[in-house]
């Protein structure tokens, strides 16, 4: 990552991460469903001086349900959610528990939306990486982004039905090459355009 690219970190959490890309110069567009991360996600990137380039509050997938998408959408200032009191242990949100509840874009749809194709792509949601990665065919296939992945093997299969090697073939029938990272508690994979 450098220094003006633009990465989008889907599944930001409390936004750790999120805020280091921020510091390294990198415009950083954020994805997080859960209405009770955004506060840790403000405190954290105001206590840096650091503002996202564009955020998103809901699921990333590979459909839409954009339920009421302009107030979850924002260029500017924050979510409404982001102002509440912060809670600890809040959880995830995932596709599989909240596909009912939360509004949904995909990956391709919010780039058109923020008019920012990403440079770099990181996933972190609990199983639900296939579907992220298959809302985000055009942007893979058109922009070529860095696609950093963490693959939750177990979850994939208990509440997807899906196979990691479903994900694997996925990316390769776009053109990427994975390395195998780390693991902790899921496998980190990285994935470059070939």
């Amino acid at each position: 990552l450098r220094p003006g690219h633009v990465v989008y970190d889907v599944g930001s959490e409390e936004g750790d991460l999120s805020a280091l890309y921020a510091s390294w110069g990198c415009q950083v567009v954020l994805a997080e469903p859960n209405p009770k991360a955004w506060p840790c996600i403000r405190a954290t990137f105001e206590a840096n001086r650091l503002a996202p380039a564009a955020w998103w509050q809901g699921l990333l997938s590979d459909k839409v349900w954009a339920i009421d998408a302009q107030a979850r959408l924002g260029l500017v200032d924050w979510p409404a959610c982001a102002y509440d009191p912060m809670v600890p242990d809040h959880g995830f949100y995932s596709i599989w528990e909240h596909h009912e509840v939360a509004p949904a874009l995909t990956l391709d749809e919010l780039a058109d939306r923020t008019g920012l194709p990403p440079d770099a792509v990181t996933i972190d949601v609990e199983g639900g990486e296939f579907h992220v990665l298959r809302g985000a065919r055009r942007t893979l296939q058109c922009h070529r982004p860095a696609v950093f992945v963490s693959v939750h093997p177990q979850f994939m299969r208990e509440h997807y039905r899906l196979d990691p090697g479903e994900l694997f073939d996925l990316m390769d029938e776009l053109g990427y090459d994975a390395t195998f990272l780390a693991t902790d508690h899921e496998d980190h994979w990285r994935f470059l355009p070939r």
